[in-house]
């Protein structure tokens, strides 16, 4: 390739003026008295010929190191092409499986919403859950309508079919109520939020209609906060039933994404009893896209128009209430355990559809508060390479004695084991607070709400529970053995007297619970 680019550019110009200066030397034959005119005119003829030749070799010189650089560089090209593909083949499968696991998938630009179309048909959509119907006749379940309009207090649905009207025939034309939380103080009532009715409307849904002129492309979710003042209701009451319903909703994946956004609507509730929430509670606007007062979706004029509507909160992942879908009757207080009379393939069940609950939530968490996107399983170390975190209460009539964290850090320190202290719930930020408890493998503590963070702990983390429940509340021993189930680990229950707790019962715990798991 190199010759021939020489002679298209050097050789052909020069052969084009050799020829010519002979065809000039041969033209013609000098006369005796022309001899030296025609000698000098030669002689000027050959300098500015040799200098032409000089130009022209110069020229060719500098295409020809322009074209050997180009050469160069494409054979470089091709090294580096080659020294990277034997990399890449040289990668063992394990290292590319791993590093497709812990590396987060890059940010997507979200999707278009597709085209409003000229009308739209409501339908009731099917899923696949727990429950045993594709209707909500609890608020612990849920409904998904697809293409209805809102309007004050009712839900209208266009053109249903006939199989879906007599599905949710069983409600008798009302979905069921949420409750608004007005606190647990004697004197107070629960009170049921209203129950929006159902109606059927011939013809299909028009988007002039709607305020807006527009049918919004959301799935649009409720719920009424209850108990957010407290670490363990907050997210078996609020946040837990509503990820479930995410993972249940048609098009949404096991992030918490979905194929529409998702927008919350929380319902009235008691702004003075919201004051205390914890601060946790941030969490539950963190699963949706957005969030919304109710006030945006049930208001008077025309009617507010979603592609996908969910009615109901969910199930209760670790409540007593809840154990008639285990063994088909329910429980009160004093009675355990929950899962009886052949519950126990109920509970496997229910044990696996929360672990994907939890996996979903700390995902959605993490991405959320920039943690570490891949949680790590406890115990994953030996002794001196695992730690173990001491849940701190900051009120309550369950307290351990003035100076028991010091004799508790003091027994980690005998014992090569590495013992922190949490938290200060006013001053921490949740960030902080979830990633101490992200590198947990243990948690301790006085029985109580706030050992609910076992759910942001490691992959199958150790709870060591302090309790001194009277006889009549046992179930919540079997409550909180679910609830740490979810998470893939177990809890070491430890029967105490809460003022007399000292050195001999963090010894016991240290050299009969931790370090036989270690070895």
């Amino acid at each position: 390739m190199l010759n021939n680019k020489l002679w298209k550019y050097g050789g052909i110009p020069l052969a084009i003026i050799l020829c010519c200066f002979l065809l000039f030397q041969d033209s013609r034959v000098p006369h005796k008295n022309e001899e030296d005119l025609m000698l000098r005119d030669l002689a000027a003829g050959q300098v500015r010929l040799l200098e032409s030749v000089h130009a022209l070799a110069d020229e060719h010189k500098q295409i020809f190191n322009e074209i050997r650089a180009i050469d160069d560089r494409q054979q470089q090209l091709q090294e580096v092409q080659q020294r990277q593909q034997r990399v890449v083949s040289n990668v063992p499968v394990s290292m590319k499986a791993r590093e497709n696991i812990q590396t987060p998938p890059p940010p997507q630009a979200p999707s278009p919403p597709p085209p409003q179309s000229s009308t739209y048909t409501s339908k009731l959509l099917r899923i696949n859950s727990e429950q045993q119907g594709p209707v909500a006749v609890s608020i612990n379940e849920f409904t998904y309508l697809e293409n209805v309009a809102v309007d004050k207090n009712n839900i209208y649905l266009y053109n249903l079919a006939e199989a879906d009207k007599q599905a949710l025939g069983i409600l008798s034309g009302k979905l069921p109520p949420y409750k608004r939380f007005v606190g647990i103080e004697p004197g107070e009532v629960l009170r049921d939020l209203p129950q929006p009715n159902i109606v059927f409307r011939e013809g299909d849904l028009q988007p002039s209609s709607c305020a807006g002129g527009v049918v919004r492309d959301e799935i649009a979710y409720f719920s009424s906060r209850w108990h957010t003042d407290n670490m363990y209701h907050l997210h078996n009451d609020n946040i837990l039933p509503l990820v479930a319903n995410i993972l249940s909703t048609p098009g949404c994946e096991t992030n918490l994404t979905c194929d529409l956004p998702t927008v919350h609507y929380e319902l009235e509730a008691d702004p003075e009893k919201l004051v205390k929430e914890v601060k946790a509670a941030k969490i539950l606007n963190m699963i949706f896209t957005k969030t919304k007062s109710y006030k945006d979706m049930f208001v008077d004029g025309a009617p507010t128009c979603v592609r996908r509507l969910s009615w109901g909160r969910g199930p209760h992942m670790t409540y007593f209430k809840f154990s008639k879908y285990f063994n088909g009757r329910t429980h009160g207080y004093g009675r355990r355990p929950i899962f009886t009379n052949g519950g126990e393939r109920a509970k496997t069940f229910w044990l696996q559809r929360s672990k994907m609950v939890i996996s979903a939530l700390n995902l959605r968490v993490r991405q959320e508060l920039g943690l570490p996107i891949q949680r790590e399983h406890a115990f994953s170390g030996g002794v001196g390479k695992f730690k173990l975190l001491y849940i701190e209460r900051s009120h309550g009539d369950r307290m351990f004695p003035p100076g028991t964290t010091d004799i508790l850090l003091d027994v980690c320190k005998q014992k090569n084991i590495v013992c922190e202290i949490c938290c200060n719930w006013k001053q921490d930020s949740l960030q902080d607070i979830l990633r101490k408890i992200g590198d947990a493998d243990v948690l301790l503590g006085v029985h109580g709400a706030g050992l609910s963070h076992i759910y942001y702990a490691k992959v199958g983390a150790m709870l060591i529970d302090f309790y001194a429940f009277p006889p009549g509340e046992w179930q919540w021993r079997d409550m909180f053995d679910l609830m740490v189930g979810t998470n893939q680990g177990q809890v070491s229950w430890q029967k105490v007297t809460y003022d007399r707790v000292g050195r001999s019962d963090f010894e016991n715990v240290v050299n009969n619970v931790l370090l036989p798991k270690l070895t």
